[in-house]
């Protein structure tokens, strides 16, 4: 089970209705990574949705520049949020990253850290 955080900033985008959950979604997936991979029919099983309405939120985000869709050489989407994910706190990419740019170490290092805690707390046994 995850938590879907929503930035205050999207949250207030009454006009794309849905589509600021699946960027709630998005933003948790892309945590790891820095971009979310995931396919349109995983998008929609977790939005209990139809497919089609998951390409409708996309083009409703990157429209709204929340996101930002790469394809790679071997034709897989990446989906990039403005927004990053560091722990429990959320910071706005001031410009997008490229992929294939390093990321700054101080965030590598927040993210490994994170993602070491939520290995430890998955873990333990809950009683």
């Amino acid at each position: 089970m995850y938590f879907n955080l929503i930035p205050n900033h999207v949250q207030r985008m009454k006009h794309l209705g849905e589509a600021r959950f699946l960027y709630g979604h998005i933003l948790t997936l892309s945590n790891k990574l820095g971009y979310c991979y995931a396919p349109n029919d995983f998008l929609a099983d977790i939005m209990e949705c139809e497919v089609r309405s998951i390409s409708r939120y996309i083009t409703a985000l990157q429209k709204a520049k929340l996101i930002t869709v790469f394809y790679t050489k071997r034709n897989s989407r990446h989906i990039q949020p403005i927004d990053t994910m560091i722990g429990n706190k959320l910071l706005r990419n001031e410009k997008t990253q490229q992929l294939n740019d390093p990321l700054d170490p101080e965030v590598e290092q927040a993210l490994d850290d994170f993602w070491k805690s939520l290995k430890v707390i998955n873990n333990k046994k809950i009683k």
